[in-house]
C-alpha cells in the first residue's frame, strides 16, 4: 500500500524560512522516515511537498492528453522552474526556498496539509478565503467516497449470495426452466 498524508496541523515559519513537518506527514512505509522531499508550487496558491519517491511517481503519471500543446508548455515552465529539493534537519524542518514563500504568500504561519499523496503548505487566511470561493459543499462531493465504501460493503461475499443477488439468475433452489 502506497503511502498516504493525512491531517492537519498549523506551525509557524522561523525568519530562515524553516518549518517543522509534522511527525505522522514524515513517516514512511514500514517505520521508515522520509527525509529528501521535492516542493514546488500546488494549486489554488499552496505548495506541494512530495516525498522524492512520490514525486517521480506523481510526474511519471503525469497525462498532458487534456491540455493544448501552449497550456502544457506552461504547467511544465511554472511547475518544475518553482521545484526545489528540500531534506529534514535534525529537528524535522525543511527550509521553504524564498521564492516559494512569496509565491504561496507564506511569512509566519503555515497550515500544512495532508492531500493523499502529497502535502499542502497554506497560508492560513488565504485557505479560508480559498473555501469560501467554492460553489460546490463538501458534502456534496464527500458522498461520492462514502457512497462508493458503502457499495463496496454491499458486494457479495460468496459466489451464493453472488447469484442469489442476480437479477439475471433465480435463486439457488429453484427450478431453471425444464432442467
Amino acid at each position: 500500500m502506497e503511502d498516504m498524508f493525512i491531517g492537519r496541523s498549523q506551525h509557524k515559519i522561523d525568519d530562515k524560512g524553516r518549518t517543522n513537518i509534522p511527525v505522522k506527514m514524515r513517516v514512511a512505509d514500514k517505520g521508515l522516515m522520509y527525509s529528501d522531499f521535492i516542493i514546488t508550487k500546488g494549486m489554488n496558491g499552496c505548495l506541494a511537498l512530495f516525498p522524492e519517491y512520490n514525486f517521480e511517481k506523481f510526474i511519471e503519471n503525469f497525462d498532458p492528453t487534456p491540455l493544448s500543446e501552449e497550456e502544457e508548455v506552461y504547467f511544465n515552465r511554472e511547475f518544475f522552474s518553482y521545484a526545489h529539493s528540500v531534506s529534514v534537519d535534525g529537528q524535522g524542518r525543511v527550509k521553504i526556498p524564498p521564492l516559494l514563500l512569496s509565491e504561496a504568500n507564506l511569512d509566519t504561519d503555515v497550515l500544512i496539509l495532508g492531500a493523499n499523496y502529497w502535502i499542502e503548505f497554506w497560508n492560513p487566511e488565504d485557505y479560508a478565503r480559498f473555501k469560501d470561493t467554492l460553489t460546490v459543499p463538501y458534502e456534496q462531493v464527500a458522498k461520492y467516497l462514502f457512497a462508493s465504501f458503502k457499495r463496496k460493503k454491499k458486494e457479495p461475499q460468496n459466489r451464493q449470495e453472488e447469484n442469489e443477488n442476480s437479477g439475471d439468475l433465480p435463486p439457488s433452489g429453484h427450478d431453471q426452466g425444464g432442467r
